[in-house]
């Protein structure tokens, strides 16, 4: 309802921000954001509306989030803020937006990390059934391991 500049506890979630702003507007779409993700300090909230294409760089007030001095929030995990999609973080939901991806390999991701733990590097997600070399070209400029 009211995008600006929020100043937030260490530890607070998207949830937070977005209560902190009022709430979703009317026409805003929380379809694909993960409201349970961490913060981190000038973290950009960008929530679409139904019925717009913009970007969150196309937004002109966007939401940013300053976390209390002190804070020992790390850097960005999900695709919210930076467009990339930490594969050892994210949720099927997340995952089943890269090319070629849909729900059962986004499921045997999340299956095989928490198998096998974290991935290292992006190139182990080829170690997913279904995930070849052709799969792994069109997503790994959109995937990440971490900060």
């Amino acid at each position: 309802m009211n995008p600006g500049v929020y100043e937030l506890p260490a530890g607070s979630r998207v949830r937070d921000a977005v209560q902190s702003a009022g709430g979703l507007s009317p026409e805003a779409s929380a379809t694909g954001i993960n409201l349970a993700s961490l913060l981190w300090d000038g973290q950009l909230v960008f929530v679409p509306s139904d019925t717009s294409s913009a970007t969150p760089s196309g937004r002109s007030n966007p939401l940013s989030i300053t976390l209390e001095p002190g804070s020992s929030q790390g850097a960005p995990t999900d695709a919210i803020s930076t467009g990339i999609i930490n594969i050892n973080t994210a949720a099927l939901e997340e995952l089943d937006k890269l090319p070629d991806i849909g729900p059962a390999i986004a499921q045997r991701i999340i299956d095989y990390r928490t198998l096998n733990g974290p991935f290292k590097t992006i190139d182990e997600i080829m170690n997913v059934k279904g995930i070849g070399q052709v799969t792994f070209d069109k997503i790994k400029s959109m995937i990440s391991t971490g900060p």
